[in-house]
């Protein structure tokens, strides 16, 4: 992901009111949870990260100080984790928009896999799935897990966001997956309140305005 100036490009949305400081393409993991101290979540932790760092769709951001700072806390990491004010701070020191939450629960006869991206007010869900596999095999928890991380990347309201205007250029911060050619038609739209799911509370829609 990288901030250029250009002319044309693919649909974005200008960044007034959306995560004004921060972009949902730029991602962070957080500590991986399971209930078998930490047998199985930091090998999974491992294949994640290095899938987002591989990834088009997300520029990883890592701290280690954070990470340090959480793992004094192992004990007690859940409720740490479900602090938004805790989730704030990480994404506003990583300018993060995406906050990747993994939660791993052994069952009787499998292992239950829990995805949620949260936003960066620690509050706002964009995308969860919960699943109940048969196996803890490690390569088919991390192909689950990748599976939504693809299917979340696919309902980013964005292909870019504008961080600048100067004249007839503007300044973009766009994937890194989406290629820009010269005379490529471009949509701007400025984003408006955010709907969630009556029951889910996750994010569902945001109102738009073109632009």
């Amino acid at each position: 992901m990288k901030k250029i100036i250009i002319s044309f490009i693919l649909t974005l949305f200008f960044s007034a009111n959306l995560m004004a400081d921060t972009n949902m393409r730029k991602c962070t993991l957080l500590p991986i949870t399971d209930s078998v101290a930490g047998a199985i979540s930091y090998k999974i932790y491992e294949d994640i990260e290095a899938y987002l760092k591989d990834s088009r769709w997300c520029l990883y951001k890592t701290n280690s100080e954070i990470l340090s700072i959480l793992s004094n806390y192992k004990s007690n990491l859940n409720n740490y984790l479900d602090n938004k004010e805790v989730l704030k701070v990480i994404a506003d020191k990583l300018k993060v928009g995406s906050l990747i939450k993994i939660n791993l629960n052994s069952l009787k006869d499998g292992i239950e896999v829990i995805l949620t991206v949260l936003g960066p007010n620690g509050e706002d869900v964009f995308f969860k799935e919960k699943k109940e596999l048969e196996s803890d095999d490690l390569e088919g928890i991390g192909n689950q897990i990748k599976d939504w991380l693809e299917l979340f990347a696919e309902n980013i309201p964005y292909d870019a966001k504008v961080v600048g205007v100067l004249g007839d250029q503007i300044t973009l911060d766009v994937g890194k997956k989406f290629a820009i050619s010269a005379n490529q038609p471009f949509n701007v739209k400025r984003p408006g309140a955010k709907r969630k799911h009556p029951l889910l509370q996750e994010i569902v829609e945001y109102e738009t305005m073109p632009i």
